[in-house]
This record gives C-alpha cells, sequence and structure tokens, in this order.
C-alpha cells in the first residue's frame, strides 16, 4: 500500500528526512518524525507525508544520496513508530481475526504495518505477521482459531507468484476466507482477491465493512 497522490507532501518536510538519514543523524531524523506524526489522524499522515517521504528515501538510496546505513536507521525509526500506534490502537476482541503480513521473499512491509494499524483504528481485528513469511508458517497461522481473512501486498511484480500461493492455501482451508491485497502490483493478485487500492484510509475502511 503507498499514497497515490503525493501533491500535498511537504518538501521541506521529506528533504530534512533524507537528509537526517543521509547524515545518520538519529536525533534529527526522530524530530522530523514527531513532526511527520503531528500533521494529522494516523491516517492522512500516512498517506498524504509519510509514504511519500519513504518513496524519496528509497530514490535516494538508488540515487546514491543515502548509504544503506542511512536508509536502514531512518526506516527502523518508521518502523517503530508504527508499532508503537499498533499496540496503542488494540482492538479488545479476539474473533474474528485476520492476519496481515507478506508472503516469502516479501520484505517491504512499511505500508503494509501502516495499513494494519489504521485497520485496527477502524475496529478490525489484526494480527500483523510481518515481511517473509514462509508457506509452511503461512500454513499454520491461517489453521489458528478465529481466523476470517487475511491481507497480503504485493510491492514488486516477484511478489506476485508467492503471494497467490499463500491465497491458494488460505483458500484451500476455507472457502469463505475473505482475501484483500495492496501494493503496486496488487493487480497481479487472483481475481476474486479484494483490491484495496492504494491509499492508507480508504483501504482501512473497506476492510472494516467487509
Amino acid at each position: 500500500l503507498c499514497a497515490d497522490d503525493p501533491a500535498d507532501a511537504d518538501p521541506s518536510l521529506i528533504e530534512s528526512f533524507l537528509h537526517a538519514a543521509a547524515a545518520i543523524d538519529g536525533p534529527a531524523l526522530a524530530r522530523v518524525l514527531d513532526e511527520l506524526f503531528g500533521r494529522g489522524s494516523f491516517e492522512t499522515v500516512v498517506d498524504t507525508h509519510l509514504m511519500p517521504a519513504l518513496e524519496a528515501l528509497g530514490q535516494a538510496w538508488a540515487g546514491g544520496r543515502v548509504g544503506v546505513a542511512g536508509e536502514h536507521l531512518a526506516a527502523n525509526a518508521v518502523m517503530r513508530r508504527l508499532a508503537a500506534s499498533y499496540e496503542a490502537a488494540a482492538v479488545a476482541r479476539t474473533e474474528p481475526r485476520v492476519l496481515v503480513g507478506l508472503a516469502p521473499g516479501g520484505r517491504h512491509e512499511l505500508g503494509l504495518l501502516s495499513f494494519a494499524v489504521a485497520a485496527r483504528r477502524h475496529g478490525v481485528n489484526t494480527d500483523y505477521l510481518g515481511a517473509n513469511l514462509p508457506i509452511e508458517d503461512w500454513d499454520t497461522a491461517l489453521d489458528s482459531p478465529g481466523v476470517a481473512g487475511t491481507v497480503l501486498a504485493i510491492a514488486t511484480k516477484d511478489d506476485a507468484d508467492p503471494t497467490r500461493t499463500v491465497i491458494r492455501a488460505g483458500r484451500a482451508r476455507s472457502p469463505d476466507l475473505i482475501v484483500a491485497v495492496g501494493g503496486a502490483e496488487q493487480d497481479r493478485a487472483p481475481d476474486d482477491a479484494i483490491r484495496l487500492g492504494h491509499r492508507i484510509g480508504p483501504a482501512a475502511r473497506r476492510l472494516a465493512l467487509e
């Protein structure tokens, strides 16, 4: 999942984020993230500011402006913020459950974790399984009690086949399983999977209505 309209993103905030990452400056990154997460609701922050900043970070890394250490520092700082938001949005009920994770080989998880936070904020009881989950562990998770649905992301073309494998495994266990997919390449999912689109807020609202 990602922002599909970064027009409202603050270029100066993104530039500060990239500068802190390039300088491997943890305190500066923390200050930028404090400002970023103070720009509105969680969903607004993610769709309008965070996803464009992360896209710019990837481009800066690919172009050599930000090194591996700086990219990891920034990504892990964001991951910690999202993890804290996920725990703060915990849903009291235990069932039904929606499993959120990436298929084997999938590693682009910041957008998916952002979605898991937003889904919890909309009352969906999610269990976040993380990145690069082996198929046998998906099998175990899908067999656990109370699972009503699963959400995956197809961020790249290489994620498509493993994601389809996970979806087939889920369908084999429960034909009524709700299956939803996000990510830049979500159109490569099976035809019967729900496409969540590219914005976190509307995607979470749609899942909550399923």
